[in-house]
């Protein structure tokens, strides 16, 4: 543990000095490199183009400022008062950039996406800068209905066209990639319904639109076990994972401040093999009344290296994760012996339930560089060993992917093999609040984290996960030296139900798992919960679930935590099983009417 602690502050320190760093690049400096666009630009739609040409002349030290024309003010330096918009047609493209700023001058400056379509797509770039933009919508990537009919295999559901406009050149509004349902149409009630039907599906299902009258129509679809009834609010995703507001690849030093966004198609921050990230104060809160902001995640981390930071963020009504950091595996297909045999040459594929026979979803390949350490582990997890790669062939975007290995040991179809070097040195999550979301508040497949003061609310699934869906997207069975204090988890893990009758999320409000396989050798080390208060669901304490399980983590500390079930007489529980060299001390368990210590 003190080591841990130890860790953590070094760690906090490289933080803080590499964000520093980054705000010395004050992205109103005197720059020959600018681009100064004003919002005369949304009238002739020249926006979108006007910045992609200065982005492609220009790869040092650039910087794009959104300003007010009605203030020209000299001092640049201040923000001017009020709302701008400019209105952008088509994805920025960022490709070996290397210094960009990309900032807006006003109160709030927003960026308004004409379709459902990626903001800035950056790659193999470093230094990158974004400050004061909100990111909307002209039309929502998901429509919110009230159903009014189910009967016959059929369901009628009732919509506000005023909100949510129907366009037939719009192909993709009559396909529903997903249905879930929500316990109201507004921000301050739109958490997941407990229990509520979950369905989610590639494919899709078609919808008919029927106009009725101005402001009002009617979506039709099949019923195909759903069960709804007349007055559930539903939320139909046309898009799930297919378009992300900002994406950011194989790029490093990347920070973004102040940064808004009220919907997006597919998740709203999505980073894959990047080096150093730091999000401080980004917000991605649905506007108005509207009950979604993202389709997907609203942040996540995938394969990412050096330091994360994440602090002071506000998240609300995600259709996933709030925030969910990982590495990612990839699955031995082939072994060969080098012409030295000193080397072993490992053809590798997909490994995750979910993502089929290629890693079609970025965020779901695995990230492989020449001097990575790896480890390679045998496919029922009971043995492993560490190794570097000497050597790569072919490529993640199209599997099979083959690196050259520094072992002589043994290795068999099926392991798994995870780079140890592409996962954070260190994660700081700290004093964001998050919640009201499809799936788990902070989802973490990682080593050298802390989550402190964070205020997670309901959720659909787990306030606070390590390692429960690590086979779905190929997410890394690596979780250790993670330390969470001072976290308040509130009405968590309120489940779903599925179309097979089963049910979706119910269950504890904290889980770390490791239940999925049977092995001896644990890939969860060094995790500690101390302070955190939680407060269970009412109906997952009488279906039996305990508010927090741990299960087979060596070295764990749970100390001074208090769990409170929201239940008249029911005790809230803490569920520790199979889980060596423990310190457990100062607990409570507590029902509304007393508390007692956990044991």
């Amino acid at each position: 543990i003190m080591k841990l602690l130890l860790t953590s502050l070094l760690s906090l320190g490289t933080i803080v000095a590499h964000e520093n760093t980054i705000k010395q690049n004050n992205p109103l400096v005197n720059n020959s490199n600018m681009l100064k666009l004003t919002t005369k630009c949304s009238m002739d739609t020249s926006c979108s183009y006007k910045v992609q040409q200065f982005l492609d002349g220009c790869k040092y030290n650039c910087t794009v400022v959104l300003d007010d024309d009605r203030n020209n003010k000299a001092n640049n330096n201040k923000r001017n008062s009020g709302i701008t918009s400019f209105l952008f047609t088509r994805s920025l493209n960022v490709m070996g950039t290397q210094i960009l700023r990309f900032h807006g001058t006003c109160e709030e400056t927003r960026v308004s996406l004409l379709g459902n379509m990626t903001f800035l797509n950056i790659n193999n770039s470093s230094n990158i800068y974004i400050s004061n933009i909100t990111i909307v919508a002209r039309r929502f990537a998901y429509t919110v209905v009230t159903v009014a009919q189910s009967q016959a295999g059929t369901i009628i559901a009732n919509v506000n066209t005023s909100i949510y406009q129907y366009n037939s050149e719009l192909l993709w509004l009559k396909r529903a990639q997903s249905l879930y349902q929500i316990d109201g149409l507004t921000y301050s009630d739109a958490r997941p319904t407990i229990d509520g039907m979950d369905w989610i599906n590639e494919t899709g299902i078609p919808l008919t639109w029927t106009e009725k009258s101005k402001s009002v129509a009617t979506i039709t679809f099949p019923d195909i076990g759903f069960h709804f009834s007349p007055g559930d609010y539903l939320v139909i995703r046309h898009f799930v994972w297919e378009v992300h507001n900002i994406v950011v690849t194989s790029t490093s030093n990347v920070s973004l401040y102040n940064v808004k966004m009220t919907t997006a198609a597919g998740m709203g921050f999505l980073a894959w093999d990047c080096d150093n990230i730091s999000l401080n104060t980004v917000d991605i809160v649905p506007e108005g009344a509207n009950p979604v902001s993202t389709n997907a995640d609203a942040i996540h981390i995938s394969s990412c290296r050096g330091h994360l930071s994440i602090k002071n963020c506000r998240i609300r009504q995600p259709g996933d994760d709030c925030i969910n950091v990982h590495g990612n595996f990839a699955i031995v297909k082939e072994v060969n012996q080098s012409m030295d045999r000193k080397h072993q040459v490992l053809t590798l594929g997909v490994g995750g339930t979910a993502d089929g026979s290629t890693w079609k979803q970025l965020y779901a390949r695995p990230s492989f560089r020449i001097g990575d350490k790896v480890m390679i582990r045998s496919p029922n997890l009971t043995s492993s060993f560490s190794a570097e790669v000497v050597a790569m062939h072919g490529s993640t975007a199209t599997p099979p992917l083959q690196i050259v290995v520094n072992s002589t040991e043994q290795i068999v179809i099926q392991s798994y093999v995870t780079s140890l070097t592409a996962s954070p040195t260190f994660t700081l999550i700290e004093n964001n609040s998050l919640g009201s979301n499809r799936a788990s508040g902070i989802l973490l497949s990682c080593e050298n984290a802390r989550v402190a003061n964070n205020d997670i609310f309901d959720t659909s699934s787990r306030g606070l996960d390590v390692g429960t869906y690590w086979n779905s997207f190929s997410e890394a069975p690596l979780s250790q030296n993670i330390e969470f204090t001072g976290n308040i988890v509130t009405q968590c893990a309120r489940g779903h139900r599925t179309l097979s009758g089963g049910h979706w999320g119910a269950g504890p409000a904290i889980a770390v798992s490791s239940l999925h396989v049977n092995r001896v050798v644990s890939v969860y080390n060094n995790i500690s919960f101390n302070s955190n208060l939680v407060v269970g669901l009412t109906a997952n304490t009488i279906a039996g679930n305990p508010v927090v399980s741990v299960s087979q983590v060596y070295n764990l500390s749970f100390q001074n935590n208090k769990l409170n079930s929201s239940c008249s007489n029911i005790t809230a529980k803490l569920m520790l099983t199979s889980d060596f060299n423990v310190q457990q001390s100062g607990n409570l368990c507590c029902s509304k009417q007393s508390c007692t210590s956990c044991s």
